[in-house]
């Protein structure tokens, strides 16, 4: 028992040296170049067939990269009702992660209706007194619903403003509803 307690001891101090060596290493950063490879090669994938470990594999990297993939937006941004609602703002940054949840013949739709609701500003709140909010524009009500039936965060713990998460709802809830949700859409 003794001779075990020993070898125990050992593998420890082991897996402590091997867990200082890995900290001590940092993580090499991509350079831009090799991000958007990787976003082409993870977008024919996505193309191919939509996984769960494709999804957390795009989680991760633009969590890892956000402000790769969720560059700071304008500073003259505005919300719905001022915002450019003709839907020509540029949003093309949000293709791979629009592609990854709706089907292709509606990727240039949900783009419009992105630029349209809040020209491509995930944090943005509306202005004119709804509680609009986020990417797609969630009302409270809206996202508590969908988010109480998915088990999400709530809208008070700041639900719309994940740009991943908004979208997997905006996917749930024209599913369910078509874009009549979005008033943007009327002008897609």
């Amino acid at each position: 028992m003794r001779h075990r307690g020993a070898h125990l001891l050992a593998l420890a101090a082991l897996l402590a040296a091997a867990a200082a060596l890995f900290a001590a290493v940092p993580a090499r950063a991509h350079n831009t170049a090799e991000l958007d490879v990787w976003q082409a090669e993870w977008t024919l994938s996505a193309d191919t067939a939509l996984t769960a470990a494709l999804i957390a594999e795009w989680a991760d990297m633009a969590d890892r990269h956000r402000t790769h993939f969720y560059p700071p937006p304008p500073t003259t941004t505005r919300s719905r009702g001022g915002h450019m609602g003709n839907g020509t703002s540029d949003v093309t940054r949000w293709e791979p992660l629009v592609a990854a949840h709706f089907p292709a013949s509606q990727v240039a739709k949900a783009l419009c209706v992105i630029a349209g609701e809040s020209g491509g500003n995930p944090t943005i709140d509306n202005q004119q007194g709804s509680s609009a909010a986020g990417l797609w524009q969630f009302l409270r009500t809206t996202w508590d619903r969908i988010a109480a039936r998915r088990g999400g965060p709530t809208y008070a713990e700041g639900g719309p403003y994940d740009p991943i998460l908004a979208t997997d709802y905006a996917h749930d809830l024209w599913e369910r509803s078509g874009w009549s949700q979005w008033n943007a859409a009327a002008r897609c």
